[in-house]
């Protein structure tokens, strides 16, 4: 198991020795300059992802001020398999901090079949003092195809559609005080997984203790089967905080078939979802409007289907593509289709979402970071070293 290592955009070494982890600190110890900027990122990877852009370039940024194409970077890697090749070697991913000229073409390599697995990247630079931005991390990155295949041509099958939908969201109000929150605020909040509305009420920050004071009354008795989740992503353009496509949930332990697949024409106990997202970057997508879907027959690939029949209802206007207003609370549940859109600008985003009628015990537990993902398909890499260590730091006021 690895140490624990804290993410950070450009650390000073002071940060770095306070409050870097051991990785962290070999690295500051083998850099040679007096004025550093450390970052670091940890991630978590499955058989095909990359934790570096695939797309092959040179290490440098035109964008830094103190470093330049010529002069050494101090770069280190730890994980179960290398993550990265530079000048066409691959770079050992054994934790030892290497220096390395900013002008090596560095390109990711994929996690390779079996079990996934923990990854941690340093990289340590001469910077001007401008670039040393000392602000925690609160978003593991990875390169990753989308779930799923395209469909040209439908199944016969998918000819008889008994699954009937009005997909929707219901407007709740705004989130008094947070629709425009700068991303200053965003980025001090605590985030946590399951938990319940009175713990959070107790240790979260100022949004979501705002968030749940706004549920209603009945989801926030200390009996109310209610759990709460939040996020923070940190987005510049084209990142994703997930990469499904337009889903459906809402159920809390959906039936299953005699082939282990949900049976969606008796899905069991349906839970109400109460949602908000602060910050104006990586919103919440909706359809609106009717639909019929068809059942995939036991053992046959559904994959695609459904996403390309919403398509073509997209198309010939009988579904809208909509987007959740920033700072808005919404109410949706089972058969309400929604996806999570990719960023169009830069920008931090707190998501956080209520769900009533599970049945799950609270964990009532703090985490310290969420993931985004760059869909592979995008054919682009994001405008970074190594696509994950930006020069500044993505914000909005």
């Amino acid at each position: 198991m690895q140490d624990a290592e804290s993410m950070w955009y450009g650390a000073s070494p002071a940060t770095v020795k306070a409050d870097g982890g051991p990785l962290a600190r070999r690295v500051l110890d083998a850099a040679p300059w007096d004025a550093v900027a450390v970052d670091v990122i940890r991630t978590r990877l499955e058989p095909g992802w990359f934790a570096v852009s695939p797309g092959e370039r040179a290490l440098c940024d035109g964008r830094w001020q103190a470093t330049g194409p010529h002069d050494p970077v101090v770069l280190a890697t730890r994980a179960d398999h290398p993550l990265l090749s530079l000048d066409g070697r691959a770079l050992p991913a054994d934790g030892v901090p290497r220096a390395v000229p900013a002008s090596s073409l560095a390109r990711g390599l994929p996690w390779p079949a079996g079990d996934a697995g923990e990854a941690t990247l340093v990289m340590a630079r001469r910077a001007a003092p401008g670039e040393v931005l000392d602000r925690r991390r609160r978003s593991g990155r990875v390169f990753r195809p989308r779930p799923g295949v395209s469909v040209d041509t439908l199944p016969d099958w998918a000819a008889d559609r008994p699954l009937r939908f009005d997909s929707k969201y219901q407007p709740l109000g705004p989130l008094e005080g947070f629709v425009d929150a700068p991303f200053a605020v965003i980025a001090e909040e605590p985030i946590f997984a399951a938990s319940h509305p009175t713990w959070i009420a107790e240790h979260g920050g100022p949004i979501a203790r705002a968030f749940v004071a706004a549920l209603p009354d009945d989801w926030r008795t200390p009996d109310a089967d209610v759990i709460v989740n939040a996020k923070i992503n940190e987005f510049e353009p084209g990142w994703s905080s997930c990469l499904v496509g337009y889903h459906i949930d809402g159920t809390s332990r959906i039936n299953k078939r005699s082939d282990g697949t949900p049976d969606l024409l008796n899905p069991g106990k349906g839970i109400e979802q109460i949602a908000c997202n602060v910050g104006p970057a990586g919103q919440t997508g909706f359809l609106l409007g009717p639909v019929a879907l068809p059942i995939t027959p036991e053992g046959a690939d559904g994959r695609g289907v459904w996403q390309r029949i919403l398509r073509d209802a997209m198309a010939d206007g009988s579904m809208k593509a909509v987007q959740a207003p920033v700072g808005e609370r919404v109410a949706f549940g089972f058969g309400d289709f929604h996806t999570c859109r990719p960023a169009r600008r830069p920008g931090w985003r707190y998501f956080i979402k209520a769900m009533r009628g599970r049945g799950d015990a609270p964990k009532n537990m703090l985490r310290e970071s969420t993931g985004i993902s760059w869909p592979l398909e995008a054919e682009a890499w994001p405008d970074a070293p190594l696509g994950l260590f930006p020069a500044t730091l993505p914000t909005h006021t």
